[in-house]
């Protein structure tokens, strides 16, 4: 997962391909920026090993936007 409101968002709804290599925190989202620039390279998730399909045993599909965010905003202040 790239941040961790990715991680709470049911698999098939998950970034599919993003860029790693960036040292500059994403405070929103909760992870490292994820945009290509100098040093990154492309993490795409259909590869083998790559997956991204874990961590649904939480219920993330039942989750609305609304309260995915609360527990990004919640988990931000522990």
């Amino acid at each position: 997962m790239p941040n961790l409101y990715d991680l709470l968002l049911p698999a098939a709804q998950r970034t599919k391909v993003f860029y790693v290599g960036r040292s500059d925190f994403d405070a929103v989202r909760v992870g490292f920026v994820t945009a290509s620039g100098a040093g990154t390279s492309e993490f795409d998730t259909a590869l083998p090993g790559n997956s991204n399909a874990g961590h649904d045993m939480y219920g993330n599909d039942k989750f609305t936007e609304e309260e995915r965010w609360a527990l990004v905003e919640y988990m931000k202040s522990l």
